[in-house]
């Protein structure tokens, strides 16, 4: 793994060969509640991830939503397995450097939190309430999936909008979250069939968040999603 020190800040994962459907999911997300490579987030002076490094995601993923809007939208609505979406997320660190201070300290991530963040982010700058436009786009064609855990997390969100909505309302790393990850849980086994996908909170998150993103935004391109 190459590290980019995003402002002080991101790690890219190591480039993505083609979805490949038979692999198994765990190696995608692999189970820990320790350090993983792929999906835990922490500060290079501390051993384990921390909800302090995660709230500091959060924020510099919503600033980064805020402040280079377009290329955040375009970036996440598109295809994760693909040279051209992590070129994005490098240019959407760059760009955006000085939203991330953090008294000097780096912290280190992988591209899928920081893509949960700035999902996240998108998905509430919306006023509506979150359950409701996942149920509507719930009535719609799902968007394309891109991966296995990716089929995996667009099910979820939109068989239980309302229980994806709570997550989302949640604090990272709180009781609450905790508590929105277990109500998911059956959910997650039913929509992974015959395949168990293991990961943590901080990853199920963030492929939840960007899997309502492009569930909700699919369909509102196709013009099928309603409003009033």
């Amino acid at each position: 793994m190459t590290p980019i020190l995003l402002a002080l800040a991101v790690v890219a994962q190591p480039g993505q060969p083609p979805e490949q459907p038979q692999e198994p999911l765990r190696e995608e997300f692999p189970a820990s509640r320790g350090l993983t490579p792929n999906h835990d987030l922490f500060y290079d002076d501390v051993p384990v991830s921390t909800a302090e490094a995660r709230v500091a995601m959060q924020r510099f993923g919503g600033c980064v939503a805020q402040r280079s809007r377009q290329l955040a939208v375009d970036t996440i609505g598109s295809d994760f397995t693909t040279q051209t979406y992590r070129s994005r997320l490098q240019r959407l660190v760059r760009a955006n450097e000085d939203c991330f201070r953090e008294g000097g300290r780096r912290m280190l991530s992988s591209n899928l939190l920081f893509a949960g963040a700035i999902a996240e982010a998108l998905v509430e700058s919306d006023a509506q309430p979150l359950n409701v436009r996942l149920a509507r786009a719930a009535m719609q064609p799902a968007p394309r999936a891109y991966a296995p855990s990716d089929q995996v997390a667009i099910c979820v969100v939109r068989s239980l909008p309302d229980e994806t909505g709570r997550l989302m309302a949640s604090e990272v790393g709180s009781a609450e979250e905790e508590a929105a990850v277990r109500a998911l849980a059956p959910a997650v086994e039913a929509c992974a069939t015959s395949r168990r996908l293991e990961t943590n909170s901080a990853g199920l998150r963030a492929i939840l968040a960007t899997a309502a993103y492009r569930s909700i935004n699919g369909a509102a391109a196709t013009g099928t999603a309603q409003r009033d």
